[in-house]
């Protein structure tokens, strides 16, 4: 789950570095850089409810694995279109990526760990975004230095697939999925 959220934290975290470059490269206004910025707290408002339900109704770790195909095609359409409308989309579409795994990793987190190492192991979780952003800020100056904005976005798809195997492998299959959860009694 650490690395889960780690990938969404080095998707999200990649902009600061690559700020300067994305500036000059696409004419960007600080208004336009602060919105691309800014733009998932307003995904968090959108999507947060819906996502909640679609856990219980598909399974946290379906939806874990969705998540991370979300990254990467947020990360392939910036790379594709190259252009600042490309580069705004795959934002957003990475944005719901790390809104969905982060509502989501807590959830099977809860169901494969005991109550006793729970605490310690929700603490963990919780590093995913300090994990991420220091993988960013620690390998994108020497990508930016060997390539260019696009090379901190190929390593962040890169990761995102690697993560996305790891998941498939190591986290549990689902528990049996509630497709109960929105039948309530009729009143």
């Amino acid at each position: 789950m650490l690395l889960c959220g780690g990938v969404n934290a080095v998707n999200i975290a990649k902009l600061a570095p690559s700020i300067p470059v994305l500036q000059v490269q696409f004419s960007l206004s600080l208004s336009q850089i602060g919105l691309l910025a800014s733009m998932f707290s307003v995904l968090i408002l959108l999507t947060g409810v819906a996502i909640a339900g679609m856990v219980r109704l598909i399974g946290a770790k379906r939806i874990i694995l969705l998540a991370l195909i979300v990254a990467a095609i947020g990360n392939g359409l910036s790379l594709a279109g190259q252009n600042i409308e490309s580069l705004f989309a795959g934002r957003i579409i990475e944005g719901v990526s790390l809104i969905t795994v982060m509502l989501t990793a807590p959830s099977l987190i809860a169901q494969h760990t005991s109550i006793r190492r729970r605490g310690m192991v929700m603490g963990i979780w919780g590093g995913f975004m300090p994990f991420g952003n220091a993988a960013v800020l620690m390998f994108a100056p020497i990508l930016l230095d060997r390539g260019s904005w696009q090379a901190v976005w190929i390593a962040g798809l890169g990761v995102t697939i690697l993560v996305w195997f790891l998941t498939l492998w190591i986290i549990p299959a689902d528990r049996q999925t509630s497709q109960k959860s929105f039948n309530y009694p009729a009143i």
